[in-house]
């Protein structure tokens, strides 16, 4: 008998020993939720048109959701001062964060990529059927200026507060791991830079071939987001690591 047969086999009696361990966990009233393993083949799509009818069939059943979660979400955001001028603001609270909102949900890698592409006539069209206050789409330079001037603390605690209501209604309850909420923390580095244009930038030496270092400078975030048994994640916090100069006077001594 091959190896590949033995293997094959082998996968069938595990399998099968699985199934029958189900069935017993269920006569025993035990009920886990639900799992989700991705099949180990290539794409069904095979046009660049099938590929973009699925992303939209899949950002349309992503719009259902946020719909019921964003008009209470964004009645509170709206309540946020607004510090700009009132004669001279074309788009309201609302729209603006709106806006930000869905630079998430379409995953938007950039400010000029928002730009170009949430920008289009054909998609706020399709908005406007789900979001009816979106009559016009501002631009990236707009919202810019806005997060700058506002209050962005607001933002993350209402963000939280939203967690804590569907916590609290259990909302999650068939998503958790063994019963419980799973956070995975995880740091990033954002960006690196040779000058140092803000003196929070962390820093490290750079040694070359003959002994001699620089210092580089960089932007790191530490995360921490909620995982879901179906590996869907939801952000908690983010911070960004600061230097410090309790920091610099150890760097010093050393």
């Amino acid at each position: 008998m091959s190896k590949s047969t033995i293997d094959r086999l082998r996968r069938h009696e595990r399998r099968r020993k699985q199934r029958e361990l189900k069935e017993q966990q269920k006569k025993q009233g035990r009920q886990y939720p639900p799992t989700f393993t991705l099949p180990n083949r290539k794409s069904d799509l095979k046009t660049v048109g099938e590929e973009k009818t699925s992303i939209q069939l899949i950002t349309e059943e992503k719009l259902k959701v946020y719909t019921q979660l964003l008009p209470g979400l964004l009645k509170k955001l709206a309540r946020i001062p607004d510090p700009r001028n009132p004669k001279k603001t074309k788009h309201q609270m609302t729209v603006m964060m709106l806006y930000g909102i869905l630079m998430f949900v379409f995953q938007m890698s950039s400010r000029r990529q928002t730009n170009q592409e949430m920008t289009a006539p054909q998609l706020l069209e399709n908005l406007k059927a789900v979001f009816p206050e979106l009559t016009d789409m501002p631009h990236q330079d707009t919202f810019c200026r806005l997060l700058e001037k506002m209050d962005v603390g607001q933002i993350e605690t209402l963000y939280n507060d939203m967690l804590r209501h569907l916590i609290r209604k259990k909302t999650f309850k068939d998503l958790l791991h063994k019963k419980r909420y799973l956070v995975a923390v995880d740091g990033t580095q954002k960006y690196v830079m040779d000058e140092c244009w803000d003196e929070r930038y962390l820093r490290r030496k750079i040694w070359d071939k003959d002994g001699n270092f620089k210092y580089q400078y960089y932007a790191y975030v530490l995360e921490a987001v909620l995982i879901f048994s179906n590996g869907m994640g939801l952000p908690l916090m983010s911070v960004y690591l600061e230097n410090s100069a309790e920091l610099e006077a150890i760097e010093k001594d050393e």
